[in-house]
């Protein structure tokens, strides 16, 4: 069986973890994210990005394209995010709300710049229905990634059983 990697990143930061995950895993990668742009300058895009967040809190799940019509040919479900207000982005939970994770392992993750990633693992979880496994989460600080970064994401695929560890 396959794994697939979804993600949605606004600078980058989680889209680089999504790619170690690639690299180590060979997975395929799926970023998700509006339908439209949110707007062409930083202040468009925070403006958009308040609204969409107020949305959510209300109830409203943003509208998501190019997710696959089903999940069956993965055994395995990465699922990455920023944390956003101690939680994930708008877009990851319209991505679970969509699918039935029967018999799939969900391995979370999530880049922060201060409040870590605890919630929004918990959060992303509560969401999977019937996923068969959790593999415990990896966060990191946004604001450092570099070949560190990478070498903590290899560990945390290793350490749960993701990718076969290296002999010595």
């Amino acid at each position: 069986m396959a794994s697939l990697i979804v993600y949605y990143t606004q600078s980058g930061n989680t889209e680089k973890v999504a790619e170690y995950i690639k690299g180590f895993t060979g997975g395929d990668l799926l970023r998700i994210g509006p339908t439209e742009a949110p707007g062409k300058t930083p202040e468009e895009r925070m403006k958009a990005n308040r609204v969409i967040m107020e949305d959510f809190k209300n109830g409203k799940l943003p509208e998501i394209c190019g997710v696959p019509e089903n999940l069956d040919k993965y055994d395995t479900i990465y699922i990455g995010s920023p944390n956003w207000g101690n939680t994930a982005v708008p877009w990851i939970f319209a991505f679970t709300a969509k699918y039935d994770f029967t018999g799939k392992k969900v391995a979370v993750f999530c880049t922060h710049g201060t409040r870590g990633g605890y919630k929004v693992f918990a959060d992303i979880e509560a969401t999977c229905k019937n996923a068969e496994a959790f593999i415990p989460g990896f966060g990191c600080y946004s604001q450092v990634m570099d070949e560190k970064t990478e070498t903590e994401v290899k560990f945390w695929l290793q350490g749960n059983g993701l990718i076969e560890s290296e002999r010595r």
